[in-house]
């Protein structure tokens, strides 16, 4: 055999034998030793107290995780998701011009606003608010009313 081949059959025995549980051991440190080589005196000690009192690291409490905060929407899109809030048609609120199209697209995107049937005259969606849009209205008049 040439040394190429020899060198990949090698490969494949020390690989077999690895499979098999024949090859050399890993080396792990103890359980009791892991995630404390880094830690703090104080560290370690709240750990052991916590380990006596029979809390485990999972039990004890954590901050709640911060909720995403909403969309930033520029002023002309405020307004339109506050008009599109105050339209009492069956249909919804439909954009008569490309501009206002734009904005309700943005709005669309952000789920702040639903898409109904399309209008014959302007071949543009009618749009009403989301619960989502609801919700950001109430938060942004709670602010304005704070300010």
């Amino acid at each position: 055999m040439s040394t190429r081949t020899e060198g990949l059959y090698d490969g494949y025995e020390q690989e077999h034998r690895r499979v098999q549980g024949q090859g050399s051991p890993k080396k792990v440190a103890p359980k009791s030793d892991r995630g404390q080589e880094g830690c703090s005196e104080e560290v370690r000690t709240r750990r052991e107290d916590d380990r006596q009192e029979g809390r485990s690291e999972a039990a004890v409490k954590k901050a709640p995780a911060k909720k995403a905060a909403g969309p930033k929407l520029t002023p002309p899109q405020i307004n339109m998701l506050e008009t599109i809030a105050k339209v009492a048609e069956p249909h919804g609120f439909v954009a008569a011009k490309k501009p206002d199209q734009k904005t309700v697209d943005a709005l669309l995107k952000h789920k702040l606003v639903k898409k109904g049937k399309k209008d014959d005259k302007t071949k543009n969606f009618f749009v009403s608010i989301s619960l989502a849009g609801k919700k950001f209205l109430g938060t942004k008049t709670d602010v304005v009313a704070k300010a």
